[in-house]
């Protein structure tokens, strides 16, 4: 498929699930998607074919999780997603990687991100020459688990 097509087809899921479609939404995942989510929390591992990804759909939706796309990039195989996403009430910036096949999301994954060093331990170790010392930012578990009490920005 060209790149416009797989922006195309991600955008509509996208809408899809913002508008609470699921059957729209999952209109091109491939029927084996493999669905990778990181982390340590109660929704994380893998998700294998669409009625496992729509049981995972069914957890985010007892949190209000939404996501709101503020980039598309793309090429033949894959379409990178800029998102915010919220989840009872608390919000983050997420990047999700949906692989392309024959117009069809064939994996989709969440880059597991670096763990996140609370504020005053990230302050004393930064270099003054980094631009990039300051810590990541961990998206949301969809189960709404409590933050760590050592780190503002990660989730346990």
């Amino acid at each position: 498929m060209s790149v416009e097509e797989n922006l195309s087809k991600v955008k509509q899921a996208y809408a899809a699930f913002a508008a609470g479609d699921a059957a729209a939404a999952m209109a091109d995942l491939a029927d084996d998607v493999e669905w990778i989510v990181p982390g340590n929390s109660t929704v994380s591992g893998t998700y294998r074919g669409k009625q496992e990804v729509g049981a995972f759909w069914a957890v985010l939706a007892t949190h209000s999780f939404t996501t709101d796309p503020e980039h598309f990039l793309a090429d033949e195989e894959r379409v990178v997603v800029l998102t915010r996403t919220t989840s009872d009430g608390k919000s983050a910036d997420q990047v999700d990687v949906l692989t392309m096949r024959d117009g069809k999301t064939v994996k989709f994954q969440q880059p597991r991100t670096r763990p996140c060093r609370s504020r005053s331990s990230a302050r004393s170790s930064r270099r003054t020459t980094s631009s990039l010392a300051a810590p990541a930012e961990a998206a949301p578990s969809p189960e709404g688990v409590r933050r760590s009490r050592r780190c503002a920005c990660s989730w346990s």
